[in-house]
């Protein structure tokens, strides 16, 4: 299992590092694709555990405003137009009226309406969240600034993934009793000791990229990513990404799968590569924001 999850981290690795450090249109419709598979492919997972609990949804329906939204966030800066357009808002508020409409077009209205409330949970779940990090990437158009910003984004939070993973490991063999469970009903792998090994690693992952990275994490000028803000941010995206991961574990648990999907040899599905990003992509694009102001 260890060097399929190697291989499969390998891989996936390169083609985000390439449209992360190579300057260029090709390549940022490259991490457009990249963003429409996993939009596409999460979406489909998460409808396929509900279906498993007894909770359908209009899965076409919320894939297919999950992957517009993508497009209308990449293909403007591709394009060197700007727009200042809450485009996954308005595409919401246009699912939802159409959602309804389905509703009413239901046999059982009740059927129908838990159809759409299952939907719209998969959206902002899934879709809603997944998209800050195609906003991060075209942040202030298609220069490199966006480019570093998300690699700053997925480094810190998945080494806390890679962290905790072999501090877990490591602890359960050397500690006597072996290592103190966080939660052993709903994720029986998590451990106390693994959860602040990611988080060292999280912050020495952050740390580093600062000192590497240096002027291509400013804004407008101006240092952002100062030493208490990689530590910070190392600390809650380690965090963020592992309530992200026991909550996708609580829907595994919930519909009986162990893996959301069998997609990346090693690693299960995209949701499962990607969980520990659904709640750290929304809060990195509102510090930006708010850094600018």
């Amino acid at each position: 299992m260890l060097k399929y999850r190697l291989f499969s981290g390998f891989t996936i690795g390169g083609i985000i590092l390439s449209s992360l450090l190579i300057e260029g249109t090709l390549t940022a419709c490259l991490f457009a694709v990249f963003c429409l598979f996993v939009m596409s492919g999460g979406l489909k997972e998460f409808f396929a555990m509900t279906e498993k609990i007894g909770l359908k949804g209009f899965t076409k329906m919320t894939i297919l405003i999950g992957c517009l939204g993508i497009g209308f966030i990449s293909i403007p800066p591709l394009l060197q137009f700007e727009f200042e357009i809450p485009f996954f808002e308005l595409l919401t508020i246009i699912f939802i009226i159409f959602g309804f409409l389905r509703v009413f077009n239901e046999d059982e209205h009740k059927v129908g309406l838990s159809k759409l409330f299952v939907s719209i949970a998969g959206l902002i779940y899934i879709g809603w969240t997944l998209s800050f990090i195609a906003e991060i990437y075209f942040f202030k158009g298609t220069d490199m600034l966006g480019r570093y910003l998300v690699l700053y984004l997925v480094a810190v939070t998945k080494f806390s993934d890679i962290g905790a993973f072999f501090t877990g490991t490591i602890s359960s063999k050397i500690l006597p009793g072996g290592n103190h469970k966080i939660a052993p009903k709903l994720s029986p792998g998590k451990s106390w000791e693994g959860f602040l090994g990611g988080i060292c690693a999280s912050v020495a992952v952050a740390l580093f990229l600062r000192s590497i990275l240096g002027d291509k994490l400013h804004l407008d000028g101006q240092e952002f990513i100062t030493v208490n803000i990689a530590i910070t941010t190392g600390a809650v995206f380690a965090t963020l990404g592992f309530i992200g991961d026991v909550a996708e574990s609580a829907l595994k648990r919930a519909s009986g799968m162990k893996d959301s999907g069998t997609f990346i040899p090693g690693m299960g599905g995209v949701l499962d590569v990607v969980d520990s990003l659904t709640l750290v992509s929304p809060l990195f694009y509102c510090l930006l924001t708010m850094a600018l102001k």
